[in-house]
């Protein structure tokens, strides 16, 4: 795993705001979206913006 994926998910992980695309889209979990079963990561989050996350430049800032 490279160290950009390490760092979006222990910042997600870490993250009070952090919200899945999946689940705020209301599909939840299911064998179709399983993404909700997996860790957090910032780029699978409401609030990722297209890496302009405030939150996400914040920790790396």
């Amino acid at each position: 795993m490279n160290t950009r994926n390490i760092l979006v998910e222990r910042i997600a992980d870490a993250c009070p705001e952090f919200e899945s695309v999946g689940l705020a889209q209301g599909y939840g979990v299911s064998l179709a979206n399983v993404s909700g079963m997996e860790s957090p990561r910032c780029d699978n989050c409401i609030n990722w913006a297209e890496g302009d996350c405030e939150i996400f430049h914040a920790y790396t800032g």
